[in-house]
């Protein structure tokens, strides 16, 4: 965002129409107005216009939920740059549910992590309105124009994530031979996962230059020892920020003693049959401790997600590990020995912004491509079998 200042004064206007209950915090008042407005409830405004969001942030708010009738601004500057005014547009678009094309939206893949954020939340949408095969064509061509970059990367995780496949097990296994660009190559790892004669093209895991990617080629099963005589739902809690085993320390704050006591007094409650807590290990943790997985108490059990980081990531940086923590969890969950699904994920709101729709292929998915509700808690998952890629075509089996 560019750090012009400016300075400006909001005269109000009175709003027209039905007017919504009054909220003092503009944000939630202009979220409120746009989704109110979508439905023709009325007006949503602020308990007091002129003593509310100013410079950069009304000029955000305005750019994504729409201009709020009851106020014009006078003197102000543009301060949002490029990038700002396209995440707004596109978090504006996705809101709306407008089946934007897969080229509209691969015009931004190199943005940042906002805008990718935003464009790997529409891709599927965007595949299911335009065609799988036309998809599959546009990212093959931006691939293999360019395939060296990190821009390749976040088209191969798009192709994880939703299942067009652009490249065939050849190409993918050449292309993380050859890049010198870490994100590019483990993406391009990730997604010989999802051809059938793609795990036979990866490398030996000699070839690794640390334990995640060892782990990366050549990914665990999680001997998780469940008692199948319990029944229930199994609930999957995460912690990702700080560490469950260091209480109050640094990020772990009061958390990890109360994820952790959560965990294992809903591990003996009546009606659930298990409890999984997933943390995020780093470089350090994996060395010190190679394990996946490791009960910590009666039916409350930890998995560690392998992190591309010294240690657990900090807040600022998690965004940049979405795409591996995504398929990381779907791949572990579903090694899970037990026979039933995970009926739950509890999140901290703090920790949605890493997640993203589960990797295309797998055999358990998030029944809704939404983020959590406000309560963080992620819909009921219910089995499917999504279509596997044969060969590079990307069509469905």
């Amino acid at each position: 965002m560019s750090t012009v200042s400016s300075a400006h004064t909001v005269a109000p206007l009175e709003p027209v129409g039905v007017v919504a209950p009054v909220d003092s915090d503009p944000l939630v008042a202009a979220r409120a107005r746009f989704f109110a407005s979508s439905v023709n409830t009325g007006g949503y405004r602020s308990a007091d216009v002129r003593a509310s969001a100013r410079g950069e942030l009304l000029q955000l708010l305005e750019a994504e939920y729409g201009p709020r009738p009851w106020s014009t601004v006078v003197g102000s500057k543009l301060v949002l740059d490029r990038n700002d005014a396209a995440v707004a547009s596109l978090r504006r678009a996705c809101r709306l549910a407008v089946p934007l094309s897969p080229e509209a939206l691969l015009a931004h893949t190199r943005g940042g992590p906002r805008l990718e954020a935003v464009v790997a939340e529409m891709w599927p949408g965007a595949l299911q309105w335009h065609g799988r095969e036309h998809a599959e064509a546009l990212l093959r061509t931006l691939v293999t124009a360019d395939p060296d970059t990190a821009a390749s990367a976040f088209l191969l995780n798009l192709a994880v994530a939703a299942g067009p496949c652009p490249l065939t097990a050849t190409e993918a296994a050449e292309l993380a031979d050859s890049t010198k660009d870490r994100a590019a190559r483990h993406a391009a790892w990730r997604y010989l996962y999802l051809l059938p004669d793609g795990p036979a093209r990866l490398p030996d895991p000699s070839v690794a230059e640390d334990v995640y990617e060892r782990l990366l080629i050549a990914p665990p099963a999680v001997p998780i020892d469940w008692d199948d005589s319990r029944p229930g739902k199994l609930v999957a809690q995460t912690m990702l920020l700080g560490r469950l085993d260091r209480l109050g320390e640094g990020l772990s704050g009061g958390l990890s003693v109360l994820l952790g006591g959560l965990g294992d007094r809903l591990a003996v409650t009546e009606g659930i049959a298990g409890v999984v807590t997933l943390v995020a290990a780093g470089h350090d943790d994996l060395e010190r401790d190679p394990r996946m997985v490791c009960e910590r108490g009666p039916g409350h059990w930890v998995l560690r997600i392998p992190v591309d980081a010294a240690g657990p990531p900090s807040p600022s940086g998690i965004h940049l590990h979405r795409p591996a923590l995504t398929w990381w969890a779907a791949r572990l969950l579903e090694s899970m020995t037990r026979r039933s699904t995970c009926c739950m994920c509890a999140t901290r709101m703090t920790e949605v912004w890493p997640w993203q729709r589960p990797p295309h292929g797998s055999a358990r998915a998030w029944s809704s491509p939404r983020p959590p509700t406000r309560t963080g808690t992620w819909p009921t998952v219910t089995p499917t079998t999504p279509p596997r890629c044969r060969g590079r075509g990307g069509t469905p089996a």
